[in-house]
């Protein structure tokens, strides 16, 4: 893994409370590892010295009582009557001397820094020595640092035979389920041992829409070192679920499958291929079945829902029209109007159902709504469920699990600080913990069970400055913690979280000015960094994440756009669509839904 410019210190003492160890008893045992430290440092009393794999490697004095309370393979070495017991010098030709260095601090009590570079080889020494606390350390460190870039690195490792970890295997697998696209087009996955891409493509979680998509990642992965591979073809493609492939792929399957038989059997004879190629030598019984169980995520297509919205600038510019775009096919289609015009309002997504929710309804900036309307893929149209409390508009509305949370925003006369949680199940609003300050046209978003608010304008009152606050809210905590500050202030921005894990703030302004910049935060280290810059400046645009491709829809400039912007989160690089919204809007609610076909013809108009 690359390394992260912060270290994370690991520290055996950990919290006293925790460990149901009195204060006074903690410290006395931090004094005694001290003044074992001390001895060490003026190699006092030192009945040992360990040294690493190099051949040049320095001696570190050590203590065997030190070395047998912390781990299991020293004790166990010095109390097993064998030569080694009693050596004053002991090799460990597997771990090099910087590892070794480190581990024996550690069981000296001074800090080690993890880093993503350093983990694995930390890890893999601690568990030789069976260092049992600080390989859990390990583990927990890297499971919080797990993303779309370090995934398939992550569960190769945790299910390996010398590392194994079910369950970190299990998490990292789940997130290359959910990624396999982007990820199979990764110099990672090409080089992947033959087993480890048969176990990811014969699982039916794997989340693809169509299966000409595994079929494509097979043929990358052969192609990558050709030679050697070609006589694994047949084994390969033999997993690949045929009869799913769109008749262009299929072809291309049927070709590639005599071809992978003959480099596979050695001969040059006729061969005759059923649909379904189980008559063939070497046929794997074990997925015939699978060959006509369709993927759990076959069928689905990713729509961006674009709701309501600003036309242009001007007071009665409000829009009832509801658009959705499929990025695959670049196609717009319709959904049903909204109950009335609405602009900058907010649209939340649960389990593919739509919510709309509060905004401006009328000529006036005081004709703000509390109403909400919901739109069911299993049904046509809208229905109006439980209003908020509180008539919101320019609102941070967001959808976390079944709840979808109103946060801030303004009223007739007053920008607000709090915030309600609607219940999806119950039908019911309720009051939750205020935002620390009033805030209006902030960006927010959710993100493991987090809700994230960046910048806006504490004030209704037009020439407010820009803030640069950044807030997390904890729902179970029921507790708003500020963040490091973003670090362009700004208000009308838009965020979504990407494909790697981190939280993307696209665009904004100021009174005096709009910006292209795009900030990223990752709410793992709570760092900022900047990425490439729109090509243009924008303010109020829909934004969301399809696979590894941020999608900045419409917006505002000089007047009202209609364009879309596509950000490469892995390339960091922008380009644009040549599609564009069917007319100019900003101030719109976005978000995604999964449709099905069969749902689609109930969904759209």
């Amino acid at each position: 893994m690359a390394a992260k410019p912060t270290d994370e210190p690991v520290s055996r003492t950990g919290d006293p409370r925790k460990n149901g160890i009195s204060n006074g008893i903690v410290v006395g045992v931090v004094d005694l590892r001290r003044e074992w430290e001390n001895l060490r440092a003026a190699k006092s009393f030192c009945d040992v010295e360990l040294r690493g794999a190099e051949a040049q490697s320095t001696g570190i004095p050590c203590h065997r009582s030190v070395l047998s309370v912390n781990s299991t393979y020293f004790r166990n070495m010095f109390l097993s009557g064998m030569k080694e017991s009693t050596q004053k010098v002991i090799h460990l030709q597997n771990i090099s001397h910087t590892v070794l260095s480190q581990l024996i601090d550690y069981c000296y009590m001074t800090e080690i820094s993890l880093t993503e570079s350093n983990v694995q080889s930390l890890l893999t020494a601690a568990s030789f020595l069976d260092i049992g606390t600080f390989v859990g350390a390990c583990w927990e460190f890297m499971e919080r640092r797990m993303d779309i870039k370090n995934c398939l690195m992550l569960y190769c490792f945790a299910d390996s035979d010398a590392h194994k970890n079910p369950a970190l295997a299990d998490k990292a697998k789940a997130v290359v389920f959910k990624h396999f696209v982007g990820i199979s087009e990764g110099t990672e996955f090409l080089e992947l041992p033959k087993n480890v891409v048969i176990d990811l493509i014969r699982c039916d979680a794997l989340y693809v829409r169509w299966e000409d998509e595994v079929f494509d990642a097979v043929i990358r992965w052969l192609h990558h070192d050709f030679e050697h591979r070609r006589c694994q073809a047949w084994e390969m493609l033999q997993y690949i679920r045929a009869s799913y492939l769109r008749p262009p792929c299929h072809d291309e399957y049927m070709q590639a499958s005599i071809k992978a038989f003959v480099d596979y059997s050695g001969t040059e004879n006729a061969v005759c291929l059923s649909e379904n190629l189980n008559v063939l030598p070497g046929y794997i019984s074990e997925v015939s079945s699978s060959r006509y169980i369709a993927r759990t995520s076959y069928g689905l297509e990713s729509m961006i829902i674009c709701a309501g919205g600003h036309r242009d600038n001007s007071v009665n510019s409000m829009m009832d029209s509801v658009e959705c775009f499929n990025p695959r096919t670049s196609r717009w289609r319709k959904l049903t109007p909204l109950p009335y015009s609405i602009a900058d309002g907010g649209l939340a997504v649960v389990h593919d159902d739509l919510f709309v929710c509060g905004g401006i309804t009328g000529i006036r900036n005081v004709d703000v709504a509390s109403r909400m309307f919901r739109h069911s893929s299993a049904r046509t149209g809208w229905t109006e469920v439980a209003p908020m409390q509180t008539s919101r508009a320019c609102a941070g509305i967001v959808a976390d699990g079944d709840h979808i949370y109103a946060i801030g925003g303004h009223g007739a006369d007053h920008t607000s600080s709090t915030v309600e949680r609607y219940s999806v199940l119950t039908n019911q609003w309720t009051f939750v913990a205020s935002l620390p300050v009033p805030l209006e046209k902030f960006a927010v978003v959710s993100i493991d069970g987090q809700i994230f608010a960046f910048g806006g304008v504490t004030s209704k009152v037009i020439t407010a400055n820009a803030t640069d606050l950044a807030f997390c809210y904890d729902p179970k905590a029921d507790i708003w913690s500020e963040l490091p500050k973003m670090p362009t202030a700004r208000y009308r921005a838009s965020a979504c979280v990407g494909s790697d894990g981190w939280i993307y703030v696209i665009g904004g302004r100021n009174p005096g000015a709009i910006f292209n910049c795009v900030e990223a935060f990752n709410p793992r280290t709570n760092q900022w960094t900047k990425k490439c810059g729109m090509s243009q400046p924008i303010n109020s645009a829909g934004v969301c994440c399809l696979g590894n491709k941020i999608y900045v829809l419409g917006g505002y400039n000089a007047g009202s756009e209609s364009s879309i912007g596509v950000y490469d989160v892995f390339s960091d690089t922008w380009t644009t669509s040549d599609s564009h919204l069917p007319h100019e809007k900003w101030a719109f609610g976005c978000g995604v839904v999964e449709v099905t076909e069969e749902a689609s013809q109930r969904f759209f108009m």
